[in-house]
């Protein structure tokens, strides 16, 4: 009995430990790319605001991940920039709309930055994303490293496969917590988004998405 918990417990933990940490680890730095080949567009995935109660401006994470897309586009490695987000519950507070602040506050022309403003998940930024998205060309995914695979997953599920991605950082620059907690937490967005995406797409294939709750990808 006790072999058979613990074959499960590594069952359920190794697939997004691995991912999670090959993620981290294995994909490049968006500063490291080069203007060779330039992509058509940077999704750059939100991760929260500063105050949710206050105003737009990026928490700390957001942050960090609007400015490598900004970087990304002064360097000419992206001709355009994609903001997708909404993590505050607050629907007069869009923290894609804050991301896009930022950006051009950092002398990002509006006309080269795209909005997505309703997505509560990583599944919805993707799912929301798609009409802006299909005809984009060459995408390239923004995100933190250890986020980077699941958000590539996402995207590939609703119809916009990614070229390439690249990370701000390995890990969220948030000094109260720490690389495991990270991880672990992890743990069961993996199962939850792997999950929602086979319901998802078992209704839509069958014509019944619209039956499921408005918060089910949430």
């Amino acid at each position: 009995m006790k072999k058979r918990l613990a074959v499960l417990l590594l069952l359920l933990v190794v697939p997004p430990l691995a991912t999670s940490l090959g993620s981290a680890y294995f994909t490049t730095r968006c500063d490291r790319l080069h203007p060779s080949s330039p992509y058509d567009v940077a999704v750059i995935l939100s991760a929260g605001l500063r105050n949710d109660e206050v105003d737009s401006r990026p928490g700390m994470i957001t942050a960090a991940r609007t400015a490598a897309g900004v970087a990304l586009y002064q360097g000419g490695v992206v001709r355009r920039l994609h903001m997708t987000g909404d993590a505050s519950y607050d629907p007069d507070i869009a923290v894609a709309w804050g991301m896009r602040d930022m950006a051009i506050a950092q002398g990002i022309p509006a006309a080269a930055i795209s909005v997505e403003d309703r997505s509560q998940s990583t599944l919805q930024n993707a799912l929301f994303s798609e009409p802006q998205l299909r005809d984009a060309g060459r995408i390239l995914l923004v995100s933190s490293g250890y986020h980077l695979w699941r958000g590539a997953f996402s995207m590939a599920w609703a119809g916009v496969p990614i070229d390439r991605v690249c990370k701000s950082s390995a890990f969220d620059p948030v000094p109260f917590r720490g690389h495991s907690e990270i991880l672990l937490s992890a743990i069961p967005k993996w199962w939850l988004n792997l999950g929602r995406a086979l319901i998802w797409s078992a209704a839509s294939g069958i014509g019944l998405q619209d039956r499921l709750p408005p918060w089910f990808l949430d």
